[in-house]
């Protein structure tokens, strides 16, 4: 079993400040720290990951699949410990 981190691509929110919604665009990445065995099942369980979730609505939003954009890294066990819920 290998460590991995899994990142999403870009993620474009507006933060609404204003009483009609509008406000600052906020850019962001959400990452999920899994076990797998190979990159193609941390992908997958990263989409499980609740930390996932705004990326999942993000690319569903514009008709794409949760899995296009991601970025799958390995890990030491160390930062895997460090870093992850478990």
């Amino acid at each position: 079993m290998k460590y991995y981190i899994v990142v999403s691509g870009e993620i474009e929110e507006v933060v609404p400040i204003l009483d009609y919604g509008i406000g600052p665009t906020e850019t962001y990445k959400v990452c999920a720290y899994v076990k797998a065995n190979n990159k193609e099942e941390a992908k997958k369980l990263a989409l499980e990951d609740p930390e996932m979730l705004p990326w999942i609505k993000w690319q569903r939003d514009d008709n794409r699949k949760p899995f296009s954009g991601l970025k799958v890294e390995e890990i030491s066990e160390e930062e895997y410990k460090e870093y992850s819920r478990e």
